[in-house]
């Protein structure tokens, strides 16, 4: 493994004087443990996700939105916050990460949406928008070929690569609150 890093090589004069490029660094988690973690993430994009909106519609991803009170005069503040969503694609090999990050989002109720302000509500889209572009600029083929919304003439979500997992996760939803 190769640590990724921000600064690969300072050169000062001609003289090298900091280089990172090749320097290895010790795996945190066991192989199962990161399939784990991105076997839970995928399924934030799909349908009951709290990240839904970032669902890239014929490929896998994965992530996490997140929303926190800013802190405004010393206290949390219930209008003011942040709204991200951190994501990767594809999840079965993952070569994107992208940070989404929303100083404030518009503060609202909208009737069968809800609260707008929620990173999985504001901050999930940017991501698939951006991520559908990155894949089309790249001419980088659909990973999941079944994986579109309802209408279009290729889903199949019984073939989906999120179908199991939803359907575990449905399972379970309806186990804990009976």
């Amino acid at each position: 493994l190769v640590k990724p890093t921000l600064v690969k090589k300072i050169v000062k004069e001609g003289e090298v004087i900091y280089d990172a490029s090749g320097k290895a660094f010790q795996q945190v988690f066991d192989p199962s443990i990161s399939r784990e973690i991105i076997y839970a993430l995928k399924s934030t994009t799909k349908p009951g996700g709290g990240g839904m909106r970032a669902d890239i519609p014929g490929y896998t991803e994965g992530g996490k939105p997140g929303t926190t009170e800013k802190i405004i005069k010393g206290t949390y503040s219930k209008k003011h916050h942040y709204s991200s969503f951190i994501g990767f694609t594809p999840a079965s090999e993952p070569k994107f990460l992208l940070y989404v990050a929303i100083d404030e989002p518009e503060y609202r109720f909208m009737p069968g949406i809800g609260k707008t302000y929620f990173g999985g509500r504001c901050a999930a889209p940017p991501f698939r928008h951006i991520m559908e572009r990155t894949y089309k600029y790249l001419g980088i083929p659909p990973d999941d070929p079944h994986g579109y919304p309802m209408g279009h003439p290729d889903a199949d979500p019984t073939k989906a690569d999120w179908y199991e997992q939803v359907g575990i996760l449905k399972d379970l939803y309806n186990q804990w609150n009976r």
